[in-house]
């Protein structure tokens, strides 16, 4: 009985040795060179584990191709390693001691886990697996942008769908500020970008021509195109001027470029404000084409004369030649923006 309980209790302490020192004990478990091991179990089985099945050295170490005494010698530093006996050996058998059965559960197990982190591994190597944090601007988003930042994420989830995605609408200085620091992988950004964007990756996706939004009962809504520098006598609404100042400062210097600066009648903070006082006839304001779908009443779209600047839709990241989550959505985003060139 005291004998029982002092194998129990070397078993006890071989578990948590084991536990503790399980990468130096991998070296036995595997066996040590030139055995070769993968873990996909196409290879030979490790040292311990191939005695433990066959409980037979000389049929374990046909399997292991080796000889007889070094396969024993390993065995036996293992067990001076562990402190514990791991076989019962006599010159008929060999089987387990309780700290032998033990010791082979908890090596099976070890293997295991190394055969799925193994297989995990190289899935994130692939970007297969991972968390993408992701980037876009705050709301409103013009449609046809909308909808190709939809059809972004759904190809990209179904061909990554183990990735984690996490979202974050930002306005375009704090967009590119967090790709910078490293709290975003990459932002979908309209362009232009504040200027302080260096150490930054800058690709364009989409690029969406401007027109003229105005009242139908507007004296310029007599023509097709209309020039530019008729703008002059006009009242314009500016949209979001703090989440788009480079954007109104190409617009603006288009404008004096034709003689004349904007009459800058109201600023506006939300979409819907800017349609109430267009259609109420107070003003006109530039917008994306793509807001033609909406078939605003009392609101009619006009294309001006010269082209204005085009509004750009783009990808921030700081460029890497690792192969990783952000690199198989850049990929997606760019084959699904293909789709969408040259939008009007």
């Amino acid at each position: 009985m005291q004998k029982s309980r002092r194998t129990v209790s070397q078993a006890q302490y071989s578990v948590k040795y084991i536990l503790r020192t399980q990468t130096r004990l991998l070296g036995y478990i595997w066996a040590n060179a030139p055995i070769e091991v993968r873990l996909n179990g196409t290879s030979a089985p490790p040292v311990f584990l191939a005695v433990a099945e066959t409980m037979n050295f000389c049929r374990a170490a046909e399997r292991l191709h080796l000889s007889q005494p070094p396969l024993s010698q390993q065995v036996r530093h293992l067990e001076a390693e562990l402190g514990a006996k791991l076989f019962d050996r006599t010159k008929r058998q060999i089987k387990l001691t309780v700290a032998g059965e033990v010791f082979a559960t908890k090596a099976r197990a070890i293997l295991a886990q190394c055969d799925e982190a193994a297989k995990l591994a190289a899935r994130a190597d692939r970007g297969e697996l991972g968390h993408l944090r992701l980037g876009l601007w705050q709301p409103p988003v013009p449609p046809i942008q909308t909808r190709l930042i939809i059809d972004c994420l759904g190809t990209f989830v179904k061909r990554s769908p183990e990735v984690h995605l996490t979202l974050r609408s930002l306005l375009p200085a704090e967009q590119i500020k967090a790709v910078k620091d490293g709290d975003l992988d990459v932002s979908i950004v309209r362009l232009p970008i504040p200027a302080n964007s260096k150490g930054i990756t800058i690709e364009t996706l989409l690029r969406e021509k401007l027109v003229l939004a105005m009242s139908e009962n507007n004296v310029l809504a007599r023509f097709k195109t209309v020039p530019l520098r008729e703008l002059s006598n006009q009242r314009y609404i500016m949209f979001g001027r703090d989440a788009n100042a480079e954007f109104h400062h190409f617009v603006a210097k288009a404008c004096r470029k034709e003689g004349f600066n904007l009459k800058i009648a109201y600023f506006q903070d939300d979409l819907y404000s800017v349609w109430a006082l267009i259609g109420a006839g107070l003003g006109v304001a530039l917008a994306p084409g793509s807001l033609q779908e909406l078939r605003l009443p009392g609101i009619v779209f006009r294309k001006c004369e010269p082209a204005l600047p085009v509004m750009e839709m783009g990808l921030a990241y700081v460029r890497t030649d690792k192969v990783s989550v952000v690199s198989q959505f850049l990929e997606v985003a760019r084959k699904v923006a293909r789709g969408y060139r040259n939008a009007s």
